[in-house]
């Protein structure tokens, strides 16, 4: 004889737990990483239990039985942790949550030398801050101290525009001495020139987009850069959109490695991809070169297919068109430039990318 619940009996009653594991988080791999669930269990009674459920070592889990956990880590990498809720009545309720461990190597600086245009044309480069708590930066806009490094073309009177992942703006600045002249000079990276521009930010951990014009509508070469300020929160990625010329007019992207241990970077160079973003005159087959501070190639790809497709496609940064560039580098902590050329001296509006991975 079987005696079977109600309709609104045992695993089919109401009030069953839920639970929300928090968001996805990037940490240091000096940090330890708080696992901080939502925990909803009308019924009372029930059993809470954090787990790691992949990841490339194991991780030491304190509290592991409690809504708020703490995971510490002895390599960098992904790990997923599941948590789970069972009131012995419902289902078990389950949740999942990614923390992304870096290593002891940091972006201290990320920059980029474009041809800013007027319109459109402008350069545009966007930004990543990732973690926990606020992140001061600086950012600067260089026109007229490039003539120093030989750049005949260089934007006299460089604007910046300051804006949020949402498109508000936070700051702008024409003139560096003009506002913030006392933050700017404390930072160590007051620009040379009193007309180039720049802005000191504590920004919280998102999106950031950071636009280079010209003054009175002109044009010519700029530098955008984004240097760190404190040690808080990353810096993780930078795009940056512009125009890619013939000769010495290409994109370059720099970036400053810090730290004691390699970081793996994958710098990307898309053109024809921008097509579906409303972009006109894309860059249709763009070419990346990859340069150490002492000016050896370390990697050169033209389209991303040909090289690498495999790992680039589990990091989730394969390109969409065939014909554009990416590199997946280890690299140890320095100086390095990718360099965004047109394949054949082709020119046109391309986007250069460098993301920090764990």
């Amino acid at each position: 004889m079987i005696q079977t619940a109600g309709p609104t009996e045992g695993s089919r009653s109401p009030n069953a737990p839920t639970v929300d594991a928090g968001p996805d988080r990037v940490i240091g791999i000096d940090d330890a990483a708080s696992l901080s669930a939502i925990i909803i269990a009308p019924n009372g009674g029930a059993t809470i239990s954090w787990r790691l459920y992949s990841g490339p070592a194991p991780a030491l889990l304190t509290n592991p039985n409690n809504a708020t956990a703490t995971a510490s880590f002895s390599a960098p990498g992904t790990y997923t942790f599941m948590v789970s809720v069972n009131d012995n009545v419902h289902a078990v309720a389950y949740d999942a949550v990614i923390v992304k461990v870096m290593p002891r190597a940091r972006l201290a600086n990320i920059s980029t030398r474009v041809d800013v245009g007027t319109g459109q044309d402008v350069a545009i480069a966007g930004f990543i801050i990732n973690g926990d708590s606020p992140k001061n930066v600086i950012v600067r806009a260089l026109g007229p101290t490039l003539t120093g490094f030989g750049i005949a073309e260089a934007l006299n009177d460089p604007m910046l525009d300051l804006r949020d992942g949402a498109g508000n703006q936070i700051a702008t600045n024409d003139n560096w001495r003009d506002s913030q002249q006392q933050a700017i000079t404390g930072s160590g990276f007051a620009p040379a020139n009193d007309s180039e521009a720049a802005i000191v930010s504590t920004l919280a951990p998102g999106n950031y987009t950071a636009i280079v014009s010209g003054k009175a509508n002109t044009d010519g070469i700029s530098l955008v850069e984004v240097y760190e300020l404190d040690s808080t929160a990353r810096l993780l990625n930078i795009s940056t959109r512009g125009f890619v010329g013939g000769n010495d007019n290409v994109i370059i992207a720099g970036v400053i490695l810090n730290g004691n241990d390699n970081g793996t970077i994958c710098f990307r160079a898309l053109g024809p991809s921008l097509a579906g973003f409303g972009v006109q005159g894309v860059l249709s087959n763009p070419r990346l070169d990859l340069f150490d501070a002492q000016g050896i190639k370390v990697g050169a790809n033209d389209n991303w297919k040909d090289t690498q497709k495999n790992a680039l496609e589990s990091v989730g940064l394969a390109p969409t068109n065939p014909a554009e560039s990416a590199l997946l580098v280890d690299l140890a902590p320095g100086n390095y430039t990718a360099i965004v050329s047109g394949v054949g001296g082709a020119t046109g509006v391309g986007l250069v990318e460098a993301n920090h991975l764990p």
